[in-house]
């Protein structure tokens, strides 16, 4: 509500006049963007895979627990920082040129396509070899890609253990 006196030549108040606006569905929109918020920041953070966000710039926006732990790598270390220092020298080099191609409006390499096995790097800088999804999304007007990494590690290590197994007993017969 707000009012106003209204007051005469000699400065005598006359009369009020005011407004009244109705703020509830307001308020109710405000708390429910604020649930959705919570609600989306939960089912990121309760992922089993790496979530990794980084804006059209390649500067990591979001990093979720799991991301920390599959990365080895705080949070507070890796939001700000670019998406690079995820990666091997070699596929950081490449990978500033893809995004701008993809950028420019040609064809991504990884967009879209699935999880495909790549190598990232540690914060300590092992390598490691993951299943990565890749997908882009806009936010306003702001462009977003989101990554879904999955560490493989132990799956490569039972693949070759499987592997050397089966070398073993054909060599036995």
């Amino acid at each position: 509500c707000r009012a106003i006196t209204v007051f005469d030549k000699q400065g005598e108040p006359t009369r009020f006049t005011g407004s009244h606006a109705d703020i509830n569905e307001r308020k109710r929109l405000v708390e429910a963007l604020r649930a959705n918020e919570e609600r989306t920041s939960a089912i990121v953070e309760a992922a089993a895979d790496a979530i990794v966000t980084a804006d059209d710039r390649g500067i990591i926006q979001t990093f979720n627990s799991a991301a920390e732990v599959t990365f080895r790598l705080a949070r507070e270390d890796a939001i700000g920082q670019s998406i690079n220092i995820l990666m091997p020298m070699a596929e950081a080099m490449r990978h500033d040129r893809y995004v701008d191609d993809h950028l420019r409006g040609g064809e991504s390499k990884l967009m879209g396509r699935g999880a495909r096995e790549l190598t990232a790097r540690r914060g300590d800088g092992l390598e490691f070899p993951i299943d990565l999804a890749i997908s882009q999304a806009m936010v306003g007007d702001r462009r977003l890609f989101i990554a879904m990494v999955r560490d493989i590690s132990e799956r490569k290590r039972t693949q070759a253990a499987l592997a050397e197994a089966v070398r073993e007993r054909q060599a036995l017969m």
